[in-house]
């Protein structure tokens, strides 16, 4: 049987196992339990499961009639009423504005701050990711060229360069990859 004690075991054993339990379900726990307690004060042999099974069925099988279906649909038509009288003066409004060429628009790109972040990061995204292709571009350059002057007799200064550069392309584009990988 479910009753209150039951609920008070379920926050005894989450709390035993350090798990929080949210303020939002103890409250409804705590409602349950007051209502039951109510009840049985009451009617002394209440069940609140059977009852609310009970209660939960009735209420199914009432919302499928057809009359419940009609009196719901008139709700809402008798809700959305008051926007259906302000309609054809807003259209009549917005006619008149767009024949006399004064129809304004306003929107506001990037009001919230979670968009220009997303736009600050694929913003810097792409700016890496060119000055790779850019330092990756210099170091081909630098490492196919037989010219500069000599370190060693096999390497030369545009070769440490070109080495220096790969690996700072090698980096940004490690970056790249983990930045793209991560925001998945």
């Amino acid at each position: 049987m479910l009753d209150a004690s039951a609920f008070t075991e379920v926050i005894g054993i989450l709390g035993a196992h350090g798990l929080a339990v949210p303020p939002e379900l103890t409250a409804a726990f705590r409602a349950i339990a007051t209502v039951e307690g109510s009840a049985r004060v009451l009617v002394p042999d209440f069940e609140l499961v059977p009852a609310a099974a009970a209660y939960a069925q009735e209420r199914l099988v009432a919302g499928r009639k057809p009359d419940a279906l009609a009196r719901a649909v008139g709700d809402e038509l008798l809700g959305a009423l008051p926007i259906a009288r302000r309609l054809p003066r807003r259209i009549d409004d917005i006619s008149g504005q767009l024949a006399a060429g004064r129809l304004n628009l306003n929107v506001r790109l990037l009001a919230d701050r979670r968009d220009r972040a997303l736009l600050r990061e694929f913003i810097n995204l792409a700016a890496i990711t060119f000055l790779a292709g850019v330092f990756g571009v210099m170091a081909a350059m630098l490492l196919t060229s037989g010219g500069g002057p000599e370190i060693t007799p096999t390497l030369s200064l545009f070769q440490v360069f070109g080495y220096l550069l790969v690996l700072v392309s090698g980096v940004l584009t490690l970056r790249v990859v983990f930045d793209v990988l991560r925001r998945r």
